[in-house]
């Protein structure tokens, strides 16, 4: 089988794996819009690995806007943070970072 072939085989295997794992879930779980939860020291830690030990990406903060991604490993999850109204005031775009956050810091009503 050529590299070409090879290539194909995977990337069609990985297409259907998402569609039936985004079919499968639930609604609020492919692209959710939350906030995160009131913390001691008023931020919640954006991380760029899966890891309180990896390094510091920015301070989320309660009234911040995060998109859950497919990233997940653990406790942890992959977002896409917005900046208090931002995404609704200047779009998509304007994103504050990506990186990794502990699910558990995550406002449970979202969607």
């Amino acid at each position: 089988m050529s590299k070409t072939s090879k290539t194909l085989r995977y990337a069609v295997a990985a297409s259907l794996a998402l569609v039936a794992t985004i079919a499968s879930s639930s609604p609020s779980s492919a692209t959710t819009f939350c906030h995160v939860k009131e913390t001691r020291d008023g931020f919640v830690a954006l991380r760029d690995g899966p890891s309180r030990k990896a390094r510091l990406l920015g301070r989320i903060r309660p009234a911040d806007e995060v998109l859950i991604g497919l990233g997940e490993q653990g406790t942890w999850v992959e977002v896409t943070w917005w900046r208090g109204e931002s995404r609704h005031e200047s779009g998509y775009h304007s994103i504050a970072g990506r990186g990794w956050v502990n699910v558990k810091l995550i406002d449970e009503l979202c969607g």
